[in-house]
């Protein structure tokens, strides 16, 4: 186990060329951004699937407990690739990842943990207040790039 851990610690990153496309030295790590993106897409995937599902209570001889609903499994990978597809397509920098990790809170009235009541407040329409704070936190983020293209001189390009 420790030789493992030495070997993974010891890991760098040697198939990068120490040169840009153009010549000049680059100082961006692509690994790291494409797992950020990886990251921040299946963080957003699970907590979109996690939204379509709902929590119900079940009672029972003086007893009540919470049982979870989640859509069919085989949506979950579907979910996963669409938010990769849409981080790629929308181009979103590191900075502008950072609210979709953020969405993650959808996920803590699945984890086998007793909560809170309020904490299962999130599982149901609410829900859609979270995706629209994230929505929010990516369109501040993005917001200097936005105001850049409706800037009269790039529309009139």
């Amino acid at each position: 186990m420790r030789a493992l851990m030495i070997a993974l610690a010891s890991f760098t990153v040697t198939s990068l060329p120490p040169f840009g496309p153009f010549g000049h030295v680059t100082h961006f790590d692509y690994h790291s951004v494409r797992m950020r993106i990886v990251l921040a897409s299946l963080c957003a995937g699970v907590s979109v699937w996690c939204s379509l599902a709902t929590v119900g209570v079940v009672q029972s001889a003086g007893t009540a407990a919470r049982i979870g609903v989640l859509p069919p499994w085989w949506w979950l990978p579907l979910i996963v690739g669409l938010c990769v597809a849409c981080v790629r397509a929308a181009r979103l920098s590191p900075s502008q990842l950072s609210p979709l990790f953020a969405s993650t809170i959808l996920l803590l009235p699945w984890l086998p943990v007793r909560w809170p009541s309020s904490v299962y407040l999130w599982t149901g329409p609410l829900s859609g207040l979270i995706w629209l704070f994230v929505a929010a936190a990516i369109v501040h983020a993005r917001w200097p790039r936005v105001h850049r293209l409706c800037r009269p001189a790039a529309l009139a390009r």
